[in-house]
């Protein structure tokens, strides 16, 4: 375990010393354990550069955006695929399970992207993950360990399948 542990967290290691080190101890390799020198001017060119706050920004709106839109759709696939009375659910659960191990791959995935007019956009990143197979039927899971009995006290409320979801099983 010590060795995996060493493995795995020496690139990362590595990586710190050389950031901190002298540029020519790192070019001439004698950077190995410990660092040579004290150098923060690779740091200095990263902060700089304008263009940082915004690539964070990016990195954090993509993430917000892509998981907000990814619960959402995955929810809402998985809550008629765990209902009892919901005609073809065997079928949609077998193909929705063929998608998990089968993809079509990258070239397709740009043509569609493409044929979609979503080039340069947020979307071409967010949409594509929209629905994770594994999570939906996870989530199906969980929505089908919801008893039958509250489903039906908000139908005798007077509650739409879409308000029962949304009240009730969300």
């Amino acid at each position: 375990m010590l060795l995996i542990l060493f493995l795995m967290l020496f690139p990362l290691y590595y990586c710190l010393i050389v950031s901190i080190s002298d540029g020519s101890a790192v070019i001439r390799g004698d950077v190995v354990f410990v660092p040579k020198g004290f150098d923060l001017n690779a740091y200095k060119a990263v902060f700089d550069n304008p263009q940082i706050l915004r690539s964070y920004g990016n990195t954090l709106l993509y993430t917000a955006v892509g998981t907000s839109i990814n619960i959402f759709l995955t929810a809402l696939c998985a809550y008629p695929l765990c209902r009892p009375h919901l005609k073809g659910r065997r079928i949609f659960n077998a193909l929705f399970l063929v998608t998990m191990f089968i993809n079509g791959g990258t070239i397709p995935l740009y043509l569609q992207v493409k044929s979609l007019h979503l080039m340069d956009t947020i979307w071409a990143i967010v949409l594509p993950t929209g629905i994770n197979t594994y999570n939906m039927i996870i989530m199906r899971t969980f929505f089908s360990s919801i008893p039958e009995d509250l489903h039906e006290a908000a139908e005798i409320d007077g509650a739409s399948q879409f308000q029962t979801f949304v009240r009730v099983i969300l």
